[in-house]
């Protein structure tokens, strides 16, 4: 992995790099997408438009799920059944008495 300081603007959400760096990064854009960090850590994914345009379209294309499609269809991992449930609750209910 090669790295490389260069001095960069953001104006507006948008990232301005240089069109010298830009020029050496244009090989590895089409192919991969290219990280950018900052302090050494990873702040930026440098993306070609094609490989953009892919995710988004991939995301659009995502059914969205409600958060209620999503608990009912959820696998049951219980082991308790609806009688045990109804009992317990039944028990604690007594328990409280006339408070």
């Amino acid at each position: 992995m090669q790295t490389v300081e260069f001095e960069a603007e953001i104006k507006n959400g948008q990232l301005t790099i240089p069109a010298e760096l830009l020029a050496q990064l244009q090989p590895y854009k089409e192919t991969e997408a290219v990280h950018i960090t900052h302090n050494k850590k990873p702040c930026y994914v440098l993306l070609s438009e094609e490989i953009y345009q892919k995710l988004m379209i991939k995301q659009n294309d995502t059914p969205k799920k409600s958060a209620w499609e999503l608990l009912l269809n959820k696998p049951f991992a219980g082991i308790r059944t609806k009688t045990e449930i109804d009992l317990q609750l039944k028990t604690e209910r007594e328990s409280w008495g006339d408070k």
